[in-house]
C-alpha cells in the first residue's frame, strides 16, 4: 500500500477490548446510530469543497493562523517524581519562572502535580522524529499543514510508522479529504480508513492520530472556522467573479441602438456585423450611424457599483472567525499601538489556544508510546509587556524580594559577584533588631550598650572624656582609662 508514492507497513495491531471499556459500548449507542456501526462514516461538511476554498482571504487568515503555529517552539519535559531520580536520556534544568509556567497550565497538571522537578529533555527518539518527520516533509511543513487541515476542514490526521519494537519513527500527515472514520460498537472508533480513488488503505485506531476542533453537532469529525463562514466566502468569490466579468466585457451589453421603428432580420444582422467591425478595427474612432438608430448608453447606478462594501464585510467576517485581527490585513488605520495591541490579542486568543490544543492530543496519544512521565509543552508566544516587566523588576528590587542576579538571570544575563544580596538602604534594617552602628562608634556622649564588649566599652569612654560628660554607668577606672586614650 502507498501515500504520496512512498510504501507503509502497518505498525501495529488493534489492541483487544479491555474489560474498563464498557463505558464505551454504552455510550457508542448514543454517539452512532444503528447503521454506523462497524461503517466508514461520512462527516457532515464537503471538506473537498473546503479545502477548495483556500483562496482569498481564507487562504490570507488560515496561512496565518497555521505559520504562527508552525513557528511556536515545541519542548519536550520529565517529571522526576525525587530529584534523586537518573534520567538515562541527556536533560537541562529550567528556571524558576519556567517552571511556575508549566505547573500554572491545567492540561499539563497530570504530569506536573506528581513531579517534584521538572528538566527539559534534549535528546530523545521523539526530538529526531519531530526533527526529520518523514522522507518529504521537515518539521514545520509537519506543523504548518497539521495547522492548515485544521483551519480548513477543523481535522486532521497522522499516520504513525512504527519499528517492529513498537517505537514511532515517522509520522505521516493524511489529507482529511480523504480520510473517514469507521464506527465501532464497543469502541465508538474502530479505525480510519483513507480512500483517493478505488483503493482502501484500512488504518487501525492506534496507528493515527485524530486532531480535530470541537464539533457540537457530533463527537467524531470536529468542525473548522471556515464552515462557519462559507457563505461569506462564496458572495466574496460571487463579487470577485462579477468584477472579473465587468472588466472583461463590462458585465452587461454598453449601450443600445434603439430604432423608430421595427427592422427586418437581414437589417439587424447587418448593422450588428457593421457595430461589432466598428468596435474591433476602430476603437476612439467616431461612428456613424443609419438613419432611425439612436445610442442610448447603459450606465451602473452607484448601489450597483458598490462591492467594495461588500468585500470588506466579507473580508471582517472571515478574519473574525479565523481568530485573526485586522492590523495583520490591511493598513488602514493601523498605528504602532493597536498594531501591538493586536498582535498581543492575536497570539492570546488565537494562537495559544491552539497550540494548548495540539498539545493536549500528543500528550494523550503520542507520548504514553515512549514513557509516562514525558510531556510536551509549548513556549508562550503572547509577547510579554516590556513596561510591565520594568515595572514590576524595579518594584522586586526595591522591595528586596528578589537579587540582582535573580533579576539578571530572567533577562538572559550572566551573574555578577556583588548580585547576591538584595540591595537595601542603610536605615532597613529586620523588626525588633538593633540598627547597626554608624562607622566610628555610637553617636558622642552616648554609652556603649549594656553587655557591650570590652571594645565597646572603650570607645564610649573616650567619647564621654572628649565631651565632658560622663554618663553614670561607667566606673572610675574606664573614665580614667578614656581620658588616658585620649590625651596618649
Amino acid at each position: 500500500m502507498k501515500i504520496f508514492g512512498i510504501d507503509i507497513t502497518k505498525a501495529a495491531k488493534p489492541a483487544p477490548v479491555q474489560e474498563n471499556d464498557e463505558s464505551l459500548g454504552r455510550m457508542a449507542h448514543t454517539i452512532l446510530l444503528p447503521w454506523e456501526q462497524g461503517r466508514e462514516l461520512i462527516p457532515a461538511e464537503n471538506f473537498q469543497q473546503l479545502i477548495a476554498a483556500y483562496k482569498s482571504w481564507t487562504y490570507i487568515c488560515a496561512s496565518k493562523n497555521s505559520n504562527a503555529v508552525a513557528a511556536a517552539p515545541l519542548r519536550l519535559y520529565v517529571g522526576k517524581q525525587n530529584k534523586s531520580t537518573k534520567v538515562i536520556v541527556k536533560t537541562a534544568k529550567i528556571d524558576r519562572k519556567k517552571e511556575v509556567l508549566l505547573r500554572k497550565q491545567g492540561n499539563l497538571i497530570s504530569y506536573t502535580r506528581k513531579a517534584e522537578e521538572i528538566e527539559e529533555v534534549l535528546e530523545h527518539p521523539f526530538l529526531e522524529m519531530i526533527k526529520k518527520v518523514n522522507p518529504l516533509l521537515n518539521r514545520f511543513d509537519l506543523w504548518d499543514g497539521t495547522e492548515l487541515f485544521l483551519e480548513l476542514t477543523g481535522n486532521a490526521f497522522w499516520y504513525i510508522y512504527k519499528d517492529k519494537m513498537g517505537v514511532p519513527q515517522e509520522l505521516w500527515p493524511l489529507p482529511p479529504q480523504y480520510m473517514k472514520v469507521v464506527g465501532s460498537r464497543e469502541k465508538i472508533v474502530a479505525g480510519y480508513v483513507y480512500q483517493r480513488a478505488v483503493e482502501k488503505i484500512p488504518f487501525d485506531n492506534e496507528e493515527i492520530i485524530h486532531f480535530k476542533f470541537f464539533n457540537p453537532s457530533g463527537s467524531l469529525y470536529g468542525v473548522g472556522p471556515l464552515s462557519a463562514v462559507m457563505d461569506s466566502y462564496i458572495d466574496d468569490k460571487n463579487i470577485r467573479n462579477f468584477e472579473s466579468n465587468l472588466m472583461k466585457n463590462q458585465g452587461r451589453p454598453e449601450a443600445v441602438l434603439q430604432a423608430k421603428e421595427a427592422i427586418s432580420d437581414t437589417d439587424f444582422k447587418r448593422i450588428k456585423e457593421r457595430w461589432r467591425g466598428n468596435k474591433e478595427n476602430k476603437i476612439g474612432g467616431t461612428l456613424v450611424l443609419e438613419n432611425g438608430l439612436e445610442y442610448k448608453p447603459i450606465t451602473f447606478t452607484p448601489r450597483e457599483m458598490n462591492y467594495v462594501v461588500g468585500r470588506k464585510l466579507n473580508r471582517e467576517e472571515i478574519a473574525a472567525a479565523f481568530g485573526v485581527p485586522m492590523s495583520k490585513l490591511t493598513t488602514e488605520a493601523v498605528n504602532l499601538a493597536n498594531a501591538y495591541v493586536g498582535e498581543h490579542q492575536y497570539m492570546q486568543d488565537t494562537i495559544e489556544p491552539r497550540l494548548r490544543r495540539i498539545e493536549e492530543t500528543l500528550n494523550e496519544k503520542l507520548m504514553p508510546m515512549y514513557d509516562e512521565n514525558l510531556f510536551v509543552a509549548y513556549d508562550s508566544v503572547v509577547p510579554e509587556d516590556r513596561q510591565f516587566e520594568l515595572t514590576e523588576r524595579t518594584s522586586n528590587l526595591g522591595s528586596y524580594v528578589t537579587t540582582v542576579n535573580e533579576e539578571r538571570e530572567k533577562m538572559g544575563l550572566d551573574k555578577v559577584a556583588w548580585g547576591e544580596i538584595p540591595l537595601a538602604s542603610p536605615q532597613i534594617a529586620p523588626l525588633g533588631s538593633q540598627p547597626a552602628a554608624p562607622p566610628g562608634g555610637p553617636v558622642p556622649g552616648e554609652a556603649a550598650p549594656a553587655g557591650g564588649t570590652e571594645d565597646e566599652v572603650g570607645v564610649a569612654a573616650i567619647d564621654a572624656a572628649s565631651s565632658g560628660t560622663i554618663p553614670p554607668e561607667l566606673s572610675d577606672e574606664e573614665i580614667a582609662a578614656g581620658i588616658a586614650a585620649l590625651e596618649g
